[in-house]
């Protein structure tokens, strides 16, 4: 005679078990929203800040873009910001806008545990600047500032330049002088270029020039522009006007020609 076995596969305990931990669950409060973050991914809230830029141009330009990351996972920077007179150097992120303390971001980097903001960090521009004595790009240069950082404060030349003739009348950022140029405020020079000019401009003198009639002790004075040509003719009864002279000495050599220039000083 045979006799047959039956297998018996133990489930009740197992299922004892999980009716135990369900009743766990509903007994307890806040046991069941536990066990749902148990198994839930967790995800944080990345903002990059432009810190004084903005990421895109025109209208759809904004200061902040924003990322969702898992736990623990590194976070991709967005594309780069952009900031006038500044350079961004890829990469360079911060938690304070102070930018104290480096993030790092993309492969390699800082897992994030956090909802947090990262802050770009800037390098200003430095130009060059050439101080032309006059109204033109290639002007004899006074003097030059190189490594002149954007926002910065820009001081004048010690000591002003000098024109025979002239007084200088301070520096311009046109050539149609219409641009005083500021030293107080910030170096903010617009365009792409790094060599920024800026132009003396200079107001004519006038000088006494002393006419001796020869005649009747009559002394007459005009101030005369610098560089300018003498028109004045006087009237006498009876004579005929021959001309200025340089001294009393009426000789050739010392006549005053018609087209000759006005020194940079009084003359007689």
């Amino acid at each position: 005679m045979k006799i047959y076995g039956r297998k018996i596969q133990r489930r009740a305990p197992v299922r004892c078990l999980c009716a135990l931990l369900c009743l766990l669950i509903m007994a307890v409060p806040g046991m069941e929203t536990l066990s749902l973050r148990a198994w839930a991914v967790t995800q944080y809230t990345v903002t990059f800040h432009a810190n004084g830029g903005m990421f895109g141009t025109g209208t759809t330009a904004k200061e902040t873009s924003v990322k969702t990351v898992t736990e623990n996972k590194t976070v991709t920077a967005p594309t780069a910001p952009k900031r006038t007179g500044y350079t961004f150097t890829t990469g360079e992120w911060y938690t304070e806008p102070e930018c104290e303390n480096k993030w790092k971001v993309g492969t390699g980097g800082d897992p994030v545990t956090r909802n947090m903001t990262l802050y770009a960090k800037w390098t200003p521009k430095t130009y060059t600047v050439n101080y032309r004595m006059s109204n033109s790009t290639s002007g004899t240069i006074y003097t030059k500032a190189e490594n002149q950082a954007y926002d910065s404060i820009m001081s004048a030349p010690v000591v002003a330049p000098t024109k025979d003739g002239y007084t200088f009348a301070g520096w311009y950022a046109d050539t149609g002088y219409n641009q005083p140029w500021n030293f107080e405020e910030p170096f903010r020079p617009s365009g792409t270029s790094t060599t920024v000019n800026l132009f003396a401009k200079w107001d004519i003198n006038s000088y006494t020039v002393t006419f001796d009639l020869q005649y009747d002790e009559k002394i007459e004075t005009e101030q005369i522009e610098y560089n300018s040509t003498i028109s004045k003719k006087p009237e006498r009864y009876g004579y005929t006007f021959d001309g200025w002279y340089k001294s009393t000495d009426f000789t050739s050599g010392n006549k005053w020609s018609s087209t000759a220039k006005t020194p940079a000083n009084d003359m007689t």
